[in-house]
């Protein structure tokens, strides 16, 4: 009898030691019995989290204290949804979560081990929501959201983290092998077919943050991790699902939200190939509006596809066999829609706006730039930016003038890339047709 592969993360968690603790406490259990079980380590946790004590994973007082620290963080989302919850009580407890996170934080270097041992015990106690038998959906789900939160960059008054805080903050979590045991726990419950689409989008959200993480030594994820990683994005991007004409339009969207996601996985990785797969291909058809792309993507997805795709202009200009003129054209194409919805929406009223117009059109300025210092020929790729930058995205990030898209498309229209694939050994490697992006 073959092993699922969510009981095989489940073994692996309790060689680990993560599931179960001496106190052997289990959500059915109440919050009430929970409570006064925990009674007796509420000093040695206030000693742990303020960093008075320094977290020992061999101390038997300190691993039973973290355990039931991140049951009291976890646990709420099934007690909370046993009967119908209040309305803001089951996203309070993923805020609790990120905020307690937060105020650890401020105790370190006293709290580093603390911190991690904590995580390492959350992402366990987040499997056992997800996959408890009489749980319920949006307790799982809002357990994939506190998975999703322990690598991510927040906002701090409106703006995201430094990029160096953001490391420093995601440097305890993820230490000792918490990044890889974070990682192919996502990739094992994405795999699990009783795991909705809200669960996975969540996981492939946490995905994209691991990957977005800046560059360390040695490496966060094992390569062998990184390579299943974007295989399975891959495979949930070229995944073709064909919705019934009664299907309501909430739930198409709500699936390619979905997709954005797993898009933004292979946007933050910046790996053009990998083994037989080419990641770099797949944006170029999410940004070139693919019409073999089903459902139709939307702007977003193509906005998230093109800075993925300027972003591996370093690692395609060392691959012989891209053509990064071809996949030039995918980039102007939506950078041309882009123009166009941008255009009519962005003099609305702030309530109308679809989209933050402004950032977007500095995020695709900032991609492209790094595309411009990256690849140098064929002189395409450098007149194509020029264009983009000149007649769309400088207009919009100013807000001060209406964009030229017209002319831009114009351009494209007169100025075909001269390559007619994106790798030289492979004429199938193309785009094709441009179906139209709708937001």
């Amino acid at each position: 009898m073959r092993s699922h592969p969510v009981h095989l993360t489940l073994f692996a968690l309790v060689a680990f030691g993560l599931i179960g603790s001496a106190l052997g406490q289990r959500p059915e259990d109440g919050e009430i019995e929970f409570e006064k079980k925990i009674r007796a380590s509420s000093d040695m946790r206030k000693d742990l989290r303020k960093g008075d004590v320094s977290a020992n994973p061999k101390e038997k007082a300190h691993v039973e204290a973290i355990n039931d620290q991140a049951r009291m963080l976890v646990y709420p989302l099934y007690w909370r949804t046993v009967s119908k919850p209040e309305v803001g009580k089951v996203n309070a407890v993923v805020d609790e979560f990120s905020s307690n996170l937060a105020t650890y934080q401020r105790g370190r270097p006293a709290t580093n081990a603390f911190i991690q041992l904590l995580c390492k015990e959350v992402i366990a106690r987040c499997v056992e929501i997800i996959q408890h038998p009489t749980g319920k959906p949006i307790a799982g789900i809002n357990a994939a959201r506190i998975l999703a939160t322990i690598p991510q960059r927040r906002m701090e008054r409106g703006m995201l983290l430094a990029e160096k805080t953001w490391i420093e903050e995601t440097q305890p979590r993820l230490a000792d092998g918490n990044a890889e045991l974070l990682a192919e726990t996502c990739l094992t419950l994405i795999a699990d077919p009783k795991m909705t689409d809200g669960h996975r989008y969540w996981l492939y959200r946490c995905l994209a943050s691991l990957l977005s993480l800046p560059t360390q030594a040695p490496p966060l994820l094992k390569a062998e991790t990184m390579d299943k990683i974007l295989v399975k994005a891959i495979d949930q991007i070229e995944k073709k699902v064909v919705f019934p004409k009664a299907t309501s339009r909430q739930e198409v969207e709500g699936y390619k939200m979905l997709r954005q996601q797993a898009i933004i996985v292979l946007a933050s990785a910046g790996q053009p190939v990998v083994g037989d797969k080419r990641p770099i291909l797949v944006l170029a058809r999410i940004a070139g509006g693919d019409t073999d792309v089903a459902p139709a993507p939307r702007l977003t997805e193509r906005i998230e596809a093109t800075i993925g795709l300027a972003r591996m202009g370093a690692a395609s200009a060392k691959l012989a066999d891209i053509q990064m003129d071809y996949a030039m054209g995918a980039i102007v194409s939506t950078v041309i829609e882009f123009g166009k919805q941008g255009n009519g929406n962005r003099v609305e009223p702030t309530i109308k706006r679809l989209r933050p117009w402004k950032v977007d059109a500095a995020r695709l300025n900032e991609a492209l730039d790094e595309l411009k210092a990256s690849v140098k020929a064929p002189r395409y790729v450098q007149d194509a930016i020029q264009e983009c930058q000149s007649k769309v995205l400088s207009d919009l990030e100013k807000d001060n003038n209406l964009s030229k898209f017209n002319e831009l498309n114009d351009w494209l229209t007169s100025n075909a890339p001269p390559s007619k694939a994106l790798f030289k050994s492979d004429p199938k490697t193309t785009i094709k047709g441009a179906a139209a992006a709708p937001e």
